[in-house]
């Protein structure tokens, strides 16, 4: 997944995700869990099924 960052400061998928929790913790909120672990895939299908979409939503939803 990983961002891309300007000035060739990118951000490791795993570090994005740390920080997205942590973040949404801050605020009472937390990721969803996915049915599907690869829910994202471009429509020509040059690139292999990724998982890139992700929801945060209010910590009583599940």
């Amino acid at each position: 997944m990983g961002m891309n960052y300007p000035f060739g400061h990118d951000i490791d998928a795993a570090v994005q995700m740390r920080k997205l929790d942590r973040e949404s913790r801050k605020v009472r909120m937390r990721r969803l869990s996915k049915a599907e672990a690869t829910t994202w895939w471009d429509s020509s299908h040059r690139r292999p099924p990724s998982d890139l979409d992700h929801v945060v939503g209010a910590e009583h939803l599940r």
